[in-house]
């Protein structure tokens, strides 16, 4: 019998199962794909374009899912370390993002003191921005992103900033998207402090001394992560396993493929999306099915995009488009990845990935507002079936009870992205916070 089964070879489910088998517990993990890493998945392309540029060609890395994860993050750090990897950072810094407002590129401010300079706001919009320190406090714990934001800076400053962010970052609408699930960190900070504005100032002080924040993936891109755990855990994963059942009996979880039992474990963990994870549980927890369907994202496409210079009405600088303040625009945000990540791109090429809600999308989009030609010289195109879940109002809370009623089964943990947390950071601390709990519990 096994000290932890596992149902999922994502960054979620192979960290927990890093953290696990370093903690000297035996786990196996099982994966319904032929590959592991979830979302995460690269492609390295030779030759990517035809050419006709002399100085150009070379080698491309794509990245179809997350493009990296944020630097200072303790956990991961420990897991290169444990692996043997060595990251790369962005090169570019966080001063040259920009948020598309009115058919111009805005650079995004980072500090009180660039808001209240930002072409974004009206003056009214800044002075109700200035005094966001005397904004009222709420005890309303499902309240928006939006409403959040209404409150604290006020409504011109809601609606412009957090369709940018949420729209660009999440594919999401702010008016319906959970304060507490997906800004945790800020709600935080108001309950510490009574105000935002002067951890504004902390963070930007903070990011200047430090050079910015950076993403950080590896040179031959983001899957080497996923393929370095898996290799670590050689013989715990059991690709092509697509798990159908899951039953608790005799005080142990037991996983079944059309009706064969393939693991037995002590401990069952699910890192795979919410509508699975409720298939998989529909005779524990039915109310899992109405939480999935809360939690039902978009799918996200990314478009790898490759121009030469010469072919530019002008260099594109920065690390590129966070989002829209207009919710109809078709594009979700655009990295400019030969300034973020040159070594990932042919020389003397500019690279856009382009996020997009649609699986397709007209480049002319594009054209006018960057200075594009009519076609690229390559491109390449991904989308990932419910890539980012939406945390609507009150996914907190609905998570907190669903924990509390699955508390009933001994040994039962959710580690999927559908529950908490978006991206790997979040990925990464929830594996090893719930191999922690396990932990504790045996102990």
């Amino acid at each position: 019998m096994k000290d932890l089964l596992i149902i999922g070879a994502g960054a979620s489910g192979l960290s927990s199962a890093h953290f696990a088998k370093k903690a000297g517990l035996d786990v196996a993990v099982f994966e319904s794909s032929d590959r592991v890493g979830g979302k995460i998945q690269t492609s390295s392309i030779e030759n990517c374009f035809d050419g006709n540029n002399p100085n150009g060609g070379g080698q491309l890395i794509a990245e179809h899912g997350p493009l990296g994860w944020l630097d200072h993050e303790p956990l991961l750090q420990e897991l290169c370390r444990d692996l043997g990897l060595t990251p790369i950072e962005s090169q570019a810094a966080d001063e040259h993002r920009y948020i598309l407002h009115n058919q111009r590129l805005v650079p995004l401010p980072l500090s009180p003191g660039a808001f209240l300079r930002s072409a974004l706001l009206s003056l009214s919009g800044k002075i109700r921005f200035a005094i966001e320190p005397w904004a009222n406090l709420s005890d309303n714990a499902n309240e928006s992103v939006w409403a959040f934001a209404a409150r604290r800076f006020g409504v011109e400053a809601a609606n412009t900033f957090t369709q940018a962010i949420c729209g660009g970052l999440f594919a999401a609408n702010p008016r319906e998207t959970d304060m507490n699930a997906m800004f945790a960190p800020l709600v935080g900070v108001e309950h510490r402090d009574g105000q935002i504005t002067r951890s504004m100032r902390g963070f930007a002080r903070r990011a200047a001394q430090s050079g910015g924040t950076a993403i950080c993936t590896f040179q031959d891109g983001l899957e080497v992560l996923p393929l370095a755990m898996a290799e670590s855990l050689s013989g715990h994963v059991q690709l092509e396993s697509p798990i159908d059942n899951a039953h608790f009996h005799n005080d142990a979880w037991s996983l079944y493929i059309d009706g064969e039992e393939v693991g037995r474990g002590r401990n069952l963990l699910l890192t795979c999306p919410a509508k699975t994870t409720a298939t998989l549980l529909r005779h524990l927890e039915p109310s899992l099915i109405d939480f999935a369907d809360a939690a039902r994202g978009q799918d996200l496409t990314v478009t790898t995009l490759v121009y030469p210079e010469i072919d530019l009405a002008a260099p594109l600088h920065g690390f590129g488009i966070l989002g829209s303040t207009d919710p109809t625009f078709p594009i979700q945000s655009v990295q400019f990845l030969h300034n973020s990540f040159s070594t990932h791109t042919p020389r003397h090429c500019a690279v856009l990935r382009v996020m997009t809600k649609e699986p397709q999308f007209d480049t002319r989009e594009l054209q006018a507002l960057l200075g594009l030609p009519a076609k690229p010289k390559f491109a390449v195109t991904h989308t990932t079936p419910m890539g980012v879940p939406h945390y609507r109002v009150g996914h907190a809370q609905r998570f907190e009870k669903l924990e509390d009623r699955l508390a009933a089964w001994r040994g039962l943990h959710l580690g999927g992205d559908s529950f908490s947390g978006i991206g790997i950071n979040a990925a990464v601390r929830r594996g090893a916070k719930i191999i922690t709990k396990i932990l504790s519990a045996d102990s």
